[in-house]
């Protein structure tokens, strides 16, 4: 093995079986640290998913009736990095019940869960939570994404192309397509099980846009050397979500009224199929 190809002296190796025997130690220690306030413990992430490498890290979630627990412990221990996130049941229900932007990224970590700890079956019952969200939420969620990030970013990269900045053009462009893969999810009513997966995971969407893949695949491939080309791309896609959206009620630009508000004036219609 050459030096190149050596890992940093902090990473270890590490098996699914030590990990999950990490696992069951912490648990035990919270258990016993914390006792009767404790409702839920699980792993999430590759390791509960059965998908995990050599370097992948542990995932935990706990959840508490009160929040008088640290919010994250993160550290090295013999190599593997172990991430603990402290949660109150209230605030878990909360965060999954409003569906933004972010939603799709962080979902995974409550209802795709190995159950190390649940009396009282939170697990499941949170996975029957998101199942059952009304599908204005996500109509809602698609709206403000598209206001807020999607075409905020596009003028970016006009303005970009316009003084012929080819680095930032790129870096924008890397943004919007971001933007795209959490609002083709909303879409879909579905949710990535990482961001580092997001590309890969985002193709095997039911209902993807074709300019919207196109985009996908092009910065998957790592084909951005012509700025040109990547802008007609983001363009081309931006087109499209806009006129797809349009179809479902999805009002990206209303007229002022003083007799109600924004949000009164956004039509109806629901996202793509459920996960």
């Amino acid at each position: 093995m050459h030096a190149r190809d050596k890992p940093l002296p902090i990473l270890r190796v590490t098996t699914r079986r030590e990990r999950l025997e990490r696992a069951q130690h912490i648990t035990n220690w919270i258990l016993g640290h914390y006792s009767d306030a404790v409702a839920a413990i699980g792993v999430y992430g590759s390791t509960a998913r059965g998908s995990d490498e050599p370097y992948s890290d542990l995932e935990m979630s706990v959840l508490m009736r009160s929040s008088s627990t640290p919010g994250r412990d993160e550290r090295y221990v013999q190599g593997l990095k172990i991430s603990v996130e402290f949660h109150t049941v209230g605030s878990v229900y909360r965060r999954l019940q409003r569906v933004d932007l972010t939603w799709p990224l962080c979902v995974d970590q409550f209802v795709s869960v190995l159950s190390l700890y649940d009396p009282e079956g939170h697990w499941p019952k949170l996975k029957l939570v998101v199942d059952q969200l009304p599908c204005e939420s996500f109509v809602q969620a698609i709206r403000e994404g598209i206001v807020g990030e999607l075409l905020e970013n596009f003028a970016k990269l006009e303005n970009a192309r316009k003084r012929n900045d080819a680095p930032a053009m790129r870096w924008i462009a890397w943004n919007l397509a971001w933007d795209m893969a959490m609002i083709s999810a909303l879409m879909n009513r579905a949710y990535f099980t990482s961001w580092s997966r997001t590309p890969d995971e985002i193709l095997r969407l039911p209902s993807l846009l074709p300019a919207v893949k196109s985009l996908m695949e092009k910065f998957r491939s790592g084909d951005l050397r012509s700025v040109r080309g990547l802008h007609r791309c983001c363009e081309t896609a931006v087109g499209e979500v806009l006129q797809h959206v349009a179809a479902l009620g999805v009002h990206v630009q209303v007229e002022p009224s003083l007799a109600a508000p924004p949000r009164e004036q956004i039509g109806g219609g629901g996202p793509g199929s459920k996960r």
